[in-house]
């Protein structure tokens, strides 16, 4: 996301903070300084560190639940509202696990509200040090409760956009729910904007306009999707390679190794596909040889098959609900035309996305 930056990482992903952060931490700490001074300054510039952390709980949900479904992303840009997520290569969930996804998020942060207020309501009242102290947990988890029931707003880049979304896909196809839910997103976002002027509100507006400027990152990420659910295209499936037999010895794989790239070797019994064999299991025999082995000892069979008509969204569900780093294309007659790898699907993606 543009105007972000690297800070380290988070759940396997590259962890980012968009400038909004730094902005806010600038405008809060000069905001007390001015009013307060030094000490108060500093003390409202320690609470935004605070809702750092609750947005970090909050992305916490959503990439404990996208783990549970094999998904995983390449980076995390934190915003003042929540997290935006890169998915890299697109990996498609479900409707069903899009909704469960996004609501893991808003549940994390009610989960953090619920323990901040348990926790205030178990704390003596001593002294009035321990009074400022729960003061500032009260505060923190009523950022927490705002944080989860504002990312219900059905608007993109909260969760209740992909909410909206993943609902409406279950009647209609995915590139017009994308469609509405943005339409949807952006009446939200002008409602909003409309509230703060007749309120006389900066801050409603600010919100809103920053809140649209976020939202219009998806409409790549839609166009992209769009891209992935129409048929496979010619580049995406690997066409130029060799194939053995199941009766051919090891040795001659090892001859074609030495002289090509492939990786993956498709092979075939009297004309039909069977399997795979891969280098990686080429090396593992070349460390125990055995003459006169044929390669049927280092054939994998559990392979998926795609059709050629296929979409590339199936292609995704494929590769994560699998795990496998190869699948082999064939005609709705079952022909095998080529295979598509991991790699390839990778390179495709990186691509398209930019």
């Amino acid at each position: 996301m543009v105007w972000s930056f690297p800070i380290g990482v988070y759940f396997g992903a590259q962890l980012r903070i968009h400038a909004t952060f730094i902005l806010l931490l600038l405008w809060v700490m000069v905001s007390a300084y001015l009013n307060d001074g030094i000490v108060a300054s500093f003390v409202d510039g320690s609470f935004i560190f605070l809702l750092l952390a609750s947005v970090l709980a909050h992305e916490a949900g959503h990439r404990l639940a996208e783990r549970q479904f094999g998904l995983t992303i390449q980076s995390v840009t934190l915003l003042p509202i929540g997290g935006m997520l890169d998915k890299g290569a697109s990996q498609a969930l479900s409707p069903v696990q899009d909704v469960l996804v996004a609501l893991a998020g808003p549940a994390m942060s009610l989960l953090v509200w619920f323990a901040l207020t348990t926790i205030e309501d178990l704390m003596p009242l001593s002294s009035e040090m321990l009074e400022d102290e729960e003061s500032w947990l009260h505060l923190l988890a009523l950022v927490n409760l705002y944080l989860a029931l504002f990312n219900l707003v059905p608007a993109f880049p909260m969760d209740g956009g992909r909410v909206l979304r993943s609902v409406l896909s279950f009647v209609i196809d995915r590139d017009k729910a994308d469609r509405i839910a943005l339409i949807c997103s952006q009446i939200v976002i002008f409602a909003l904007g409309l509230w703060g002027l007749v309120q006389g509100s900066a801050e409603l507006l600010l919100l809103s306009i920053f809140i649209f400027l976020a939202s219009v990152q998806h409409y790549p990420v839609f166009e992209s999707r769009a891209r992935e659910r129409k048929p496979l295209p010619d580049e995406l499936i690997e066409t130029n390679f060799t194939v053995l037999s199941i009766d051919d010895p090891v040795e001659r794989l090892i001859e074609i190794a030495e002289i090509n790239q492939q990786n993956d070797f498709p092979v075939f019994d009297e004309g039909r596909f069977v399997g795979f064999v891969t280098r990686n299991a080429l090396a593992i025999q070349i460390n125990r040889p055995s003459a006169g082995t044929s390669i049927r000892s280092l054939l994998t069979t559990n392979v998926p098959v795609l059709q050629h008509t296929s979409k590339v969204d199936d292609v995704h569900r494929t590769f994560v609900a699998q795990g496998v780093n190869v699948a082999a294309v064939t005609t709705s007659n079952g022909k095998f035309v080529g295979f598509i790898t991991r790699d390839r699907l990778l390179e495709y993606d990186k691509k398209n996305s930019t």
